[in-house]
């Protein structure tokens, strides 16, 4: 049984992902942590990290970027994987996330459904041939009004993913109201848009000469956060972590414990879909006795990241 503490666990996010929690045999949310109360919940509620006193396997948080640190210290502290899918990071934070991923497991994500995740791959295959054309690159997003960080992080997100394909040669502009001058060709730009219920749109658009593309995504609801995936990942053996992964719900969180155990050596990407980690430190080793199968052995091993290309081909 995977032990959850959810933080945030009152807000729209937490409540979505306690329902889908509650449904999964497998997985357990043990207590929340949130600053409001609510009557109805079927968990402990606790108004801090810290001050939770409730053993638990994993914490997932989806709150605000200012208390991360304190996230990712306490997580640490208390020996708790993290899956973090919180907007708004500084390189700083993003610094601290890979640092504490030293000693805990850690999944960062920016957005976790799987029209993004393929939507990214899409820009970056084709923006090397736009870019060659002299096509100009600009993303613009639209969210809810209480969204308290602009651009999204799934905005960058696109935007790495397009800059990642030109070799980093390009730079991101945020505000043009300072400025009078023409357009950069080697710049991406950003555009942000905040009103009324809005779940989440994204467009990349890009304009040449008397044509133009424009790639569109839009989430009508944010189920498609928490889980999503099409397709999964199937258990090498029986041992207790290869029934663990194929124990979870939904694709997407399969793919996601099989890579936490898998100890890719991929480099950090912020492109990761959710997961319910659910072995601590001292319990990651796969308990089975296939020993002779140098793959076994190897998707066996450590916590790691996982990039997106990975995440996008086994979705898919």
């Amino acid at each position: 049984m995977v032990r959850i503490i959810l933080n945030g666990c009152n807000g729209a996010m937490g409540k979505m992902l306690a329902n889908i929690i509650a449904q999964d045999e497998q997985a357990q949310v043990v207590a929340g942590i949130d600053i409001t109360q609510a009557v109805d919940t079927p968990f402990p509620v606790f108004e801090s990290i810290k001050a939770c006193d409730v053993e638990a396997d994993a914490l997932i948080d989806f709150t605000v970027s200012k208390i991360t640190d304190m996230v990712l210290d306490q997580c640490a502290q208390k020996g708790l994987a993290l899956v973090l899918a919180t907007t708004g990071l500084s390189d700083e934070q993003l610094a601290h996330v890979q640092e504490a991923g030293k000693t805990i497991p850690i999944v960062q994500s920016y957005n976790m459904s799987l029209g993004i995740n393929t939507l990214a791959k899409i820009v970056e295959l084709i923006t090397p041939v736009l870019a060659d054309a002299g096509f100009d690159i600009e993303i613009v997003e639209r969210h809810h009004r209480r969204k308290l960080d602009a651009p999204s992080g799934t905005a960058i997100m696109l935007g790495n993913a397009a800059n990642k394909s030109l070799n980093g040669e390009y730079h991101f502009v945020f505000d043009r109201s300072e400025r009078r001058e023409k357009r950069d060709p080697k710049e991406i730009g950003f555009s942000a848009v905040r009103g009324g219920t809005i779940v989440g749109v994204h467009d990349v658009i890009y304009a040449g000469e008397d044509e133009v593309i424009e790639l569109n995504h839009q989430a009508f609801s944010r189920g498609v956060l928490p889980v999503s995936g099409t397709s999964g990942i199937s258990s090498p053996c029986a041992c207790r972590s290869c029934r663990l992964i194929s124990s979870m719900p939904s694709p997407a969180m399969r793919f996601c414990m099989a890579a936490a155990f898998a100890g890719l050596p991929v480099p950090y990407n912020s492109f990761i879909s959710v997961v319910l980690l659910s072995f601590r430190s001292d319990q990651r080793r796969c308990l089975c006795q296939d020993r002779d199968n140098r793959d076994h052995r190897q998707n066996h091993n450590n916590y790691h990241y996982c990039n997106n290309d990975l995440l996008f081909h086994i979705l898919v």
